[in-house]
């Protein structure tokens, strides 16, 4: 068992990315659009997607209908202004914060997004899709369009990093130094494919990998990593982004558990059947019995006690080819700890941990 207490993101760590907060300019079919150009086309409720130019001297082809001539890279929401009137679920982002807003209220004008009032005029959403990969309040996850790629510093010595809840057919990292050697270097081939007998090996259709973690990097306190996501066709998606340095908790013993709620609401008629049946998410979570030498439990109630309500990356096996793997890989917070200290020389340490 290992956790892998985050490093938090801030704007001066995340480098770049492919996906765009603000968006560009509107497009307009009288401008001559240079190769690498980047223009937005406004949708409803305030979306808002962003192209890139193609091809050099790109005049008259509309993004949405030129494939050939524009890519796109992804959608984000408009601006929020306190002289614009938003209409009742238009959709605004502030930029400082990258959080997503909805309006509550028709001819909603004047009102501040964070602003006290009864009624509330707008409901927080959640984070912009560019930094939703880093929010850990939320499974919400950034979605890019064939690809997405970013680049963070986390500013510290880091030797983990966790993908989690990745749809995507490749994985590549590249971490380098602030002058550009190349420090680390990971390609690896997240398509997937569970073959029990023979009708699975001829029928049965190909997934893909949704986690991967690593435990390997070099310690460099100026290290920065390229992380890119691909897919085949379709969007890539991303739920959680953790990077950190592990701790070593111990090892997990047999009899772990894997459990979770469903949190899917059911209407029945006076009659028993369903009369609305509305599916939401299951939140796992993982019951495990862990065996750690005795001058380890000093350090282990001091770590736990310094992730008291924070979310972590929890990792029961190293071994992400193990079937077990992604059901003992939780990010989440500890619900319960309990140290056995019965054994002279060695202690069970009894741990309870829940998903976001």
């Amino acid at each position: 068992m290992r956790v892998i207490p985050p490093v938090t993101i801030t704007d001066d760590k995340y480098l770049s990315s492919t996906l765009p907060e603000v968006a560009s300019a509107a497009y307009n079919g009288a401008i001559t659009y240079a190769l690498g150009a980047k223009s937005s086309v406004a949708g409803a409720l305030g979306l808002i997607t962003e192209y890139e130019s193609l091809q050099a001297a790109n005049i008259g082809h509309a993004p949405a209908a030129s494939p050939t001539w524009w890519k796109k890279l992804g959608d984000t929401y408009q601006v929020f202004s306190m002289v614009a009137t938003y209409a009742l679920g238009e959709r605004v982002i502030d930029p400082v914060a990258h959080l997503v807003y909805e309006s509550f209220v028709d001819g909603n004008i004047g009102n501040a997004l964070t602003a006290a009032v009864n009624p509330p005029k707008w409901l927080e959403v959640g984070h912009t899709n560019k930094w939703a990969l880093f929010d850990l309040r939320s499974n919400i996850p950034t979605i890019a369009p064939g690809q997405l790629t970013f680049t963070i510093a986390p500013g510290q010595r880091c030797d983990s990093i966790l993908l989690y809840g990745m749809v995507a057919n490749a994985l590549e990292i590249v971490g380098t130094t602030s002058l550009g050697v190349v420090i680390y270097s990971l390609s690896e081939d997240l398509n997937d494919r569970e073959v029990f007998d023979a009708k699975d090996y001829c029928f049965k259709p190909f997934s893909t990998k949704p986690t991967v973690i690593r435990f390997d990097m070099p310690l460099y306190s100026d290290a920065r990593f390229m992380i890119t996501l691909s897919a085949t066709a379709g969007n890539v998606e991303l739920v959680h982004c953790i990077i950190g340095t592990n701790v070593y908790v111990g090892a997990v013993e047999y009899n772990a558990k894997c459990s979770g709620d469903n949190y899917s609401t059911v209407d029945r008629k006076f009659d028993g059947n369903i009369n609305k049946m509305i599916p939401r998410r299951n939140v796992p979570t993982n019951n495990l019995t862990i065996y750690i030498d005795k001058f380890r439990v000093r350090m282990l109630r001091k770590l736990i006690d310094s992730l008291n309500g924070t979310v972590a990356a929890w990792s029961g096996l190293d071994d992400d080819t193990d079937g077990y793997f992604d059901a003992l890989v939780t990010v989440g917070f500890i619900t319960h700890f309990e140290f056995d200290l019965d054994n002279p020389v060695g202690s069970l340490l009894m741990l309870n941990t829940e998903s976001i």
